[in-house]
């Protein structure tokens, strides 16, 4: 059986703790993502966790959606998960990997694209969004729209901080001139390069993997009614 339609197969690591927690976490993720997944036409063969030694790493696309994977954990305390929206902005950034490559502005438009319909979900609901109802609860509380920069902070990573506005996006830019808006889209994808690069080594072997194929009611289909 499968995880849900569009996410073929989840897998938390084998060597680190708490491996089952890890799977929950995953499994929650893709719940969460599957209405904006199916509303793109996006499928993943493998979502999984890693842990690399680069600890500003926080997620890879491997060959446009065979492979996902995700930083579940603190990089100095592999027994500490980061925090579950954090990480679901990471699997949204590496989502729009399964069509763009570089982080271009082709990129940005289409993570706002997901970013939008993510939290027009949450706040109209999987039914009226999509035509499916998300069996997982709607992440509550606080505010999101988290950006990489902030999560990297969180991290002890952070070398500068970088704008939020950027080329492409629906955000204020008053009193911005063409070449500050221009700055901070180039700050912005120098920050990515380094939260999500190239990095083989990095992509965890099956037998590092524990593999999970279980059923789970993701998501109920309500037919027309007559």
């Amino acid at each position: 059986m499968t995880v849900t339609s569009v996410i073929d197969k989840i897998a938390p690591l084998l060597r680190q703790k708490d491996n089952k927690l890890a799977h929950e976490r995953l499994q929650k993720i893709a719940l969460e993502v599957a209405p904006v997944m199916r509303s793109f036409g996006f499928k993943v063969g493998v979502l999984c966790e890693f842990f690399p030694k680069n600890p500003q790493l926080l997620g890879l696309n491997v060959n446009f959606g065979t492979k996902i994977c995700l930083r579940l954990r603190y990089p100095h305390a592999s027994d500490q998960f980061l925090p579950l929206e954090d990480v679901i902005e990471t699997m949204l950034h590496e989502l729009c990997h399964n069509k763009y490559g570089p982080h271009d502005n082709n990129f940005y438009r289409l993570l706002d694209q997901l970013r939008d319909k993510y939290h027009s979900i949450k706040r109209n609901g999987a039914l009226k969004e999509t035509g499916y109802v998300a069996e997982s609860q709607v992440l509550g509380g606080r505010k999101t729209g988290l950006i990489r920069e902030m999560r990297l902070k969180k991290l002890g990573q952070v070398k500068y901080v970088a704008k939020v506005e950027k080329l492409g996006s629906n955000m204020p830019k008053q009193n911005k001139s063409m070449r500050e808006l221009m700055l901070e889209a180039a700050e912005r994808r120098a920050m990515d390069a380094k939260t999500c690069t190239v990095d083989p080594e990095a992509v965890p072997n099956e037998d590092e993997l524990v593999e999970v194929d279980k059923p789970v009611p993701e998501v109920i289909e309500i037919p027309d009614e007559d």
